[in-house]
């Protein structure tokens, strides 16, 4: 009696231990594939060059993204200005 009360909880420290295993093997195969994307792509800056003209393009890219977004917020501004006073001009009671 002793001795199948001891195998039980053995089977189940196994299969646990197997399917562990199985995660930690999926896991490191994700990575070691996000590691081979990563280095197929093309990134912003020069790897050759020193000091911030290394990211002379991330610096533009980043430039020309902030001026469209306020230029993009100020025509949605303007326009609900527009649209917020003809409404209220034609709604508002004598």
């Amino acid at each position: 009696m002793f001795a199948a009360s001891a195998a039980a909880p053995r089977q189940r420290y196994q299969r646990f231990n197997f399917s562990t295993i199985l995660v930690i093997t999926k896991t490191k195969n994700f990575f070691n594939e996000v590691k081979i994307e990563l280095q197929k792509a093309s990134w912003p800056w020069e790897p050759k060059e020193k000091g911030i003209r290394r990211y002379k393009e991330l610096t533009d890219s980043t430039l020309v993204v902030i001026i469209a977004m306020l230029l993009m917020g100020g025509y949605v501004a303007l326009f609900d200005f527009v649209l917020v006073n003809v409404i209220h001009f034609f709604t508002r009671m004598h």
